[in-house]
């Protein structure tokens, strides 16, 4: 296998791999000029090795050879002779002869000679996560995805048989109270996400992170003070503000699910099933908790300041993980958490890192179908739950006893969906759905929208008749839908990093937590329609 020249344009160096050594054994002969020094960063990028500052890295395939494509900055290149590099791959690949026989770059800069570094060490000792952290790490952040959202639409009682019990049931605001925050939810969400994919290159990762919590962090404690508030004489203006409030926590909410899935896309697959199971737990922890705080306290003002607060602790723990993980020297090896570099080299020019366009149309490419399920899975769920699911009650309803009264819908609902939710995203490790069936394991479940209606859904108010009379249907039903739900959503997400080249993950991540939102927002309109439906 021969050299092949280097296209700059794409920083595409291909190496015939013909010798192999040991990555514990440092290189005996180091490049010597800026330009070989740039071509074996790229081919240890290829192979996992990473600098402690971030440099964009992709690998294309031809022949079975290994293409490695890399974008460094001048001061990448002059630092390098002061770091390490760190492998967690065995092995690192070069040319027959060594490095020399690397290609030369095809560039217009000067070839201004370097300093030869005594050797370049390969050390995988803190590529590792130690003690798993990091997975725990994006765990929690996980959670933190979904808390706003978990936390307003389990809040049932509070809200429906409290804050607006003196409401006539057929006032819009309570009748369709979960539809309303299912778009108030989403439609934020859908711009912050649409705006972050464009400007995620040009605000930095630790910014949108602390950005984003502060934020929900704030609205919390505005919802803890109207606990205790008289808000009966002026209802709808109270509903007014707690629109506000879901709309700033699930915009911010929003900015920190992207960057969580955009951060995680630069790990192996196990830390994208990480921030799923998070989310899976959130959705089962939250109902639990609200359950518990009706069963121990009836009183609805005190179950519902432990409700909010058991809500705000999760959020503070989240900001303190945030703080330890920027110290994390796994994480800083593998992506920058600061806009340290501040240009690359770019059709032989040094290019400002702001203007340096990611590749939005060749990501689309190469993940639409990817792209399409997940908004397609996402549509089908929001079209369902909360809205439709809510709303279903205990064919033996008994607004006075315990189960049937106040239990069914958060245990039947909010818990069995966010239960077997959070179940089917853990078995997404060991169940394999290849891609090519997930987008129509995805169209089958279509078929939750019709059987879901023709449950007890309203029944003070539909006017068609219901088939499936009895709760054991139900209870079926929500297991197969909160099953699926999280099985082939999370193995749709986890397969979009891996679709792509290494520096176009964040990217990719982004994208797909877009078409997330998409689906919620759509879906959302959907349980509007369907609620109007079934009182024609």
């Amino acid at each position: 296998m021969g050299k092949e020249d280097i296209d700059l344009n794409t920083m595409n160096i291909t190496v015939a791999a013909h010798k192999s050594y040991p990555s514990s054994e440092s290189l005996k002969e180091p490049p010597i000029d800026q330009n070989e020094l740039m071509a074996a960063a790229s081919i240890a990028g290829s192979l996992d090795l990473h600098y402690e500052d971030e440099f964009t890295l992709s690998t294309n395939f031809h022949n079975g050879v290994s293409y490695p494509s890399a974008a460094f900055s001048v001061d990448d290149i002059e630092a390098a002779k002061k770091r390490t590099l760190r492998a967690s791959n065995p092995t690192i690949l070069i040319g027959e002869n060594g490095l020399d026989s690397l290609p030369s770059l095809k560039t217009t800069q000067n070839k201004k000679k370097i300093d030869r570094p005594k050797s370049i060490a390969v050390n995988d000792e803190e590529d590792k996560d130690r003690y798993n952290l990091g997975y725990f790490i994006l765990f929690l952040f996980g959670m933190t995805t979904l808390l706003p959202w978990y936390t307003y639409i389990t809040a049932t009682a509070y809200y429906e048989d409290y804050k607006f019990k003196q409401v006539d049931d057929r006032r819009n605001f309570k009748q369709d109270f979960q539809s309303f925050i299912a778009l108030a939810a989403s439609i934020p969400n859908l711009v912050v996400m649409v705006i972050n994919i464009f400007l995620q290159h040009r605000i930095s990762l630790m910014a949108r992170f602390v950005g984003s919590l502060i934020a929900i962090i704030s609205i919390f404690a505005v919802t803890l003070i109207f606990i205790y508030i008289d808000t009966s004489a002026w209802t709808e203006g109270f509903f007014n503000i707690t629109l506000i409030s879901i709309v700033i926590s699930n915009a911010a909410s929003s900015l920190f699910q992207s960057s969580t899935f955009g951060l995680a896309g630069h790990f192996p697959q196990k830390y994208t099933q990480a921030v799923a199971n998070g989310q899976g737990l959130i959705g089962t922890a939250i109902p639990v908790i609200a359950v518990l705080s009706v069963v121990v306290n009836p009183n609805p003002t005190d179950s519902a300041l432990a409700y909010f607060l058991s809500c705000l602790f999760v959020l503070i723990l989240t900001l303190v993980s945030l703080i330890y993980l920027t110290k994390m020297k796994f994480i800083k090896n593998h992506v920058s958490l600061r806009n340290r570099r501040k240009s690359v080299i770019r059709n032989g020019k040094e290019v400002e890192i702001g203007k340096v366009k990611p590749e939005y149309r060749k990501v689309f490419k190469q993940i639409w179908l990817l792209l399409f399920s997940n908004w397609l899975n996402f549509f089908i769920t929001l079209a369902c739950f909360p809205a439709v699911c809510a709303n279903i009650r205990s064919m033996d309803s008994d607004p006075d006893h315990l189960w049937s009264g106040k239990l069914f819908t958060p245990v039947a609902t909010f818990l069995m969906f966010g239960l077997t939710d959070w179940i089917g995203k853990a078995a997404a490790a060991w169940i394999p759905v290849p891609k090519r069936h997930q987008v129509w394991l995805v169209i089958c479940r279509i078929a939750f929208v019709p059987v879901f209606i023709f449950c007890n859904y309203k029944p003070h108010l539909r006017t068609i008749p219901v088939i499936f009379n009895h709760d054991g249907y139900y209870f079926v039903f929500m297991i197969l839908f909160g099953l699926s739900n999280g099985l082939i959503g999370t193995r749709i997400m986890m397969s979009a990093p891996e679709s792509v080249a290494p520096n176009q993950r964040g990217l990719a991540g982004t994208m797909m937590s877009a078409f997330v939102v998409i689906g919620i927002f759509t879906g959302s309109l959907l349980s509007l329609l369907i609620s109007h439906l079934v009182q024609m």
